[in-house]
């Protein structure tokens, strides 16, 4: 046996062999002996083997290089023969041979070299030569000493030396050393066995490793995707009553460890307003054999009680028998989707809403404005008439009940102004709380007596521009309210403050924009109001009253002044729970100084005598004006549209003192009139009169600087006063 030192790398080439099985000799090709055994414990055999036999032994590779540590080797080779040129060169040719792979049995000969046996067994695993397991080294007891001592004179070596060493080889017949090699060929046999099953063994182990790596792969991107997606995974066993869920469900049901997976644990997060309602609907699939089945409910999460919106997707599978054993599907929340079409639809409703009011208030404003057309001329003449008839006259008390009958009108067209916002409002700068504090004594006497006022009012609230009779009237009408939902009594509570109101909460409530408010507001512990009452309840004429206990036009009136303030009014009610109706107006802000009203003395005639120019499209109105101009002293002009005018006032020679005309009218409006006259009688002036102001009133009612005005219906009273004012001014 060719023998040398066991190389550190212990490196093992690839082999290229004819054997069958291609697959495994891939998979074993690329292997070494040391990968599949424990060489230690393979070199204890070997040292065991060489004890037992008698004969030397080592492992190598294929190409010869060890594995192992040589056992029992003789002197003769290693310190004789293979220390000279042809001994080496005949050992190499020698182990070329014993190493080479045989399937059959041992490859026993005579050494090359020496003569002596020797025998190898090939290791192979999967059909790939991977080790060669060589002994020898004996020699039988015919060996020709004389033929040994001519060997070692053809090869160089020492004769003497050479004697002395071949005494110490071993002696055995060749019949027992092929025995022993018969015995290494079955004991290679099964090394290349054990070594074929631990390579099988790590190629499975290595599969399940990368099948077990992948499933983690999908699994972790399914759940990340899951998760992503707010979409969790579900299989329900239904015979056994097992449920198996994905991370990500769990994570949408607010669920741990401790969570019992059933069907009723499952079906218990359902929200209570919907359960009934997903056992019907999983019911209905079961009976009618249908396989999919979607639906949209809530759920309670289990952990922290938080209710979600969440989409179901599902399959059931039946058994032959048409009995369901298994639902497979998936759980999505989509609770912003909800929230976003929740919100949508808040927005959509009060867009309506808000369109709703505003059409109906320029209905309003438009019966206004066209009621208090004809409420002139009635009072006008119940006026004049009263002022020929003796007081103890039978028709002086039906002028009166007329008269008193227009006023109660003229008032309702006030009220349809004010929810229309289109009345005069005299704007000053006024704090909400000394208003609120100043009427406490006046609500305390008209509220009934088993409704207790409560007011907590801080003393630094900031101050609005706005009518202090208007926000009066607004207070009053809203505790008037508060204690008509109160009939047997309870708590009126009245409270303000100032408030900054941000993006998001604008966004749900848009009729209050961004920014600094004061808000006040009425609470009561009344009846309360359902949604649709809430809907409707600033509407003109809506009440929930009997008849004849209100007209409807409490809460419109208090919802027109507040948007003609620039302000916006919430109501917050449940039945049985009471409400809160909130004001905010805004913070006070630099405007312009408003028009101040000068109240009328009743009963005072004022007459005169100047010119004045009249303008009324309106033929009843018109004529009556005429009439209560005249028996005032003036000298009217009176024309029936704006071209009429001019011309009256072009073949006019004289003085004319001032126009009186209406600000809605054909072609141009009542001030672009005056304009076009002024331009040719600097010195006129001029008294606007209208059912409503919508076309000069400005972003909260205040008219143009400077300018008069009357609000229709006037009284002969009203008229006359308010002509000499404009007049004298």
């Amino acid at each position: 046996m060719a023998l040398s030192e066991p190389e550190e790398s212990n490196k093992q080439p690839a082999v290229n062999t004819k054997s069958s099985g291609s697959e495994n000799r891939s998979r074993t090709s690329s292997l070494s002996f040391t990968d599949l055994f424990d060489i230690e414990e393979i070199q204890k055999i070997q040292d065991a083997f060489a004890a037992a036999t008698n004969v030397a032994s080592i492992i190598t590779h294929p190409d010869g290089t060890p594995i192992t540590r040589p056992s029992r080797f003789c002197r003769l080779c290693i310190d004789i023969i293979r220390k000279t040129e042809k001994g080496l060169a005949n050992c190499y040719r020698s182990d070329a041979v014993i190493g080479c792979h045989n399937p059959e049995g041992p490859i026993v000969q005579q050494c090359l070299s020496s003569g002596l046996w020797d025998a190898g067994a090939s290791i192979t695993v999967g059909g790939v030569h991977i080790a060669n397991w060589l002994i020898g080294q004996v020699k039988n007891e015919e060996l020709d000493e004389a033929a040994m001592l001519r060997y070692a004179a053809e090869i160089g070596a020492d004769e003497q030396e050479y004697r002395a060493a071949l005494c110490d080889v071993p002696t055995m017949s060749v019949d027992q050393f092929r025995h022993i090699a018969g015995f290494l060929f079955i004991f290679a046999g099964q090394l290349s066995n054990s070594a074929y099953q631990n390579l099988q063994q790590r190629q499975n182990l290595m599969e399940r490793k990368k099948s077990e790596d992948a499933l983690r792969e999908t699994e972790f991107f399914l759940n990340k995707s899951q998760q992503v997606a707010h979409i969790g995974s579900y299989k329900f066993e239904i015979g056994e009553g097992r449920w198996f869920s994905s991370p990500s469900l769990n994570e949408i049901f607010g669920i741990g460890p401790d969570f019992p997976k059933t069907a009723d644990g499952w079906l218990s997060l359902v929200a209570p307003e919907d359960r009934e309602m997903m056992r019907d609907h999983l019911l209905r699939h079961v009976i009618e054999g249908q396989n999919r089945f979607e639906r949209e409910y809530r759920i309670i999460r289990y952990r922290d009680r938080q209710e979600r919106w969440v989409q179901g997707l599902g399959e059931l599978e039946f058994n032959a028998a048409g009995n369901p054993v298994r639902m497979i599907g998936t759980i999505r929340d989509i609770t912003e989707r909800k929230t976003a079409e929740k919100e949508q639809a808040k927005l959509k409703e009060q867009l309506i809403h808000s369109q709703k009011m505003e059409t109906i208030g320029l209905l309003a404003g438009g019966i206004a404005h066209d009621f208090n057309n004809l409420l002139t001329p009635i009072l006008g003449y119940s006026e004049i008439m009263m002022l020929g008839i003796n007081e103890n006259d039978p028709k002086m008390t039906m002028l009166e009940q007329i008269q008193q009958a227009a006023e109660r009108a003229k008032e309702l067209t006030k009220r349809l102004l004010a929810f229309s916002r289109k009345q005069m409002l005299e704007l000053k700068v006024i704090n909400p709380g000394e208003i609120i504090r100043g009427l406490e004594p006046m609500l305390r006497r008209t509220i009934q007596e088993n409704v207790q006022i409560k007011l907590d009012i801080p003393e630094n609230i900031s101050p609005v521009r706005a009518d202090k009779g208007q926000i009066e009237q607004v207070i009053i009408n809203l505790a008037i309210n508060a204690q008509d939902a109160m009939p047997a009594g309870g708590v009126l509570t009245i409270t303000a403050g100032d408030v900054d109101i941000d993006e998001t909460y604008s966004c749900s409530h848009p009729e209050s924009p961004p920014g600094c408010y004061v808000t006040f507001s009425v609470a009561d512990t009344g009846t309360g109001m359902d949604r649709t009452t809430r809907e409707h309840i600033f509407e003109p004429f809506f009440t929930t009253k009997e008849i004849g206990r209100g007209t409807g036009l409490g809460l419109a009136t208090v919802y027109g002044i507040v948007n003609q303030h620039g302000g916006a009014i919430c109501v917050y009610s449940e039945i049985g729970q009471g409400s809160v109706f909130k004001v905010f107006l805004p913070r006070v802000s630099e405007q312009g100084e408003p028009i101040k009203a000068v109240e009328c003395q009743p009963g005072l005639i004022e007459k005169g005598h100047e010119t004045i120019l009249l303008a009324e499209d309106d033929e009843a109105v018109r004529k009556i004006i005429s009439k209560v101009l005249q028996d005032l002293g003036y000298r009217p002009l009176v024309s029936e549209n704006v071209d009429h005018c001019i011309e009256l006032s072009r073949q006019h020679p004289g003085t004319i003192h001032l126009l009186l005309t209406d600000l809605i009218m054909p072609k141009k409006n009542g001030k672009e009139l005056y304009e076009d006259l002024k331009s040719e009688r600097p010195a006129i002036k001029a008294l606007f009169m209208s059912g409503y102001t919508r076309d000069v009133i400005g972003i909260h009612g205040i008219l143009d600087k400077g300018i008069n005005f009357i609000q229709k219906p006037f009284t002969r009273t009203e008229l006359s006063q308010k002509l000499r004012r404009v007049l004298e001014a």
